[in-house]
């Protein structure tokens, strides 16, 4: 499950990707990624991360950067999608976020 758990915040991170406010929106969803994983995980997340501030600190100064928050040359930052990703992130269940499953909208932050 943690490793599961693991490449879920990875995953989120990648689609929080650059435009009007892609690190304002990365940081939302770390925070909700780190919430979930507490809620979702206690005692996996306690042992990677120790508590829900600490992984809220750690990833956010780890992904929420202009550079890991950009999208790739030829894409731009969708806000409408963006939004949609943390709304259905937030709605996600624990055995998705366990399995690994991010929601599809978390696919679309960054269009052609």
């Amino acid at each position: 499950m943690r490793r599961a758990f693991v490449a879920v915040l990875l995953a989120t991170a990648v689609s929080a990707c650059g435009g009007s406010d892609p690190i304002g929106d990365c940081k939302t969803l770390m925070e909700l990624a780190c919430n979930k994983a507490f809620e979702c995980f206690p005692t996996g997340s306690q042992q990677l991360y120790g508590t829900v501030s600490d992984c809220i600190a750690n990833r956010t100064a780890q992904t929420c950067t202009p550079e890991r928050t950009a999208c790739p040359t030829g894409y731009s930052f969708n806000s409408g999608n963006s939004k949609s990703c943390i709304d259905d992130y937030r709605n996600s269940s624990c055995d998705d976020l366990g399995n690994g499953i991010v929601p599809a909208s978390c696919n679309q932050v960054c269009t052609r």
